[in-house]
């Protein structure tokens, strides 16, 4: 096999990463968003180490990280709410 294909069941990291942003907004369950948005977060943290490790002009490092970290940050507030409202039992409306 050459190094070109790929084996039936690997998924791309940034396939990974729309997958999971598509399952947290399709989630039926507070739960399920939370468990959607922590793999987000994981898969963003592990992005983020990525371009920490490229060869890559400082500039560009510094503008590719501010958006991860952005994008994880907006995705933690996500689940510290989800949980919060699990926490007090509260009624959540799911908006569209």
């Amino acid at each position: 096999m050459s190094k070109d294909e790929k084996l039936p069941a690997t998924i791309k990291a940034s396939d990974y990463l729309e997958i999971c942003r598509e399952k947290a907004l399709d989630a039926y369950t507070i739960e399920e968003a939370i468990y959607w948005h922590n793999e987000i977060i994981t898969e963003l943290s592990i992005e983020l180490h990525t371009v920490q490790t490229m060869h890559w002009p400082d500039t560009v490092k510094a503008s590719m990280m501010i958006a991860l970290e952005d994008r994880l940050s907006q995705h933690a507030g996500a689940v510290t709410r989800l949980a919060g409202i699990l926490e007090r039992n509260e009624q959540l409306i799911w908006q569209p």
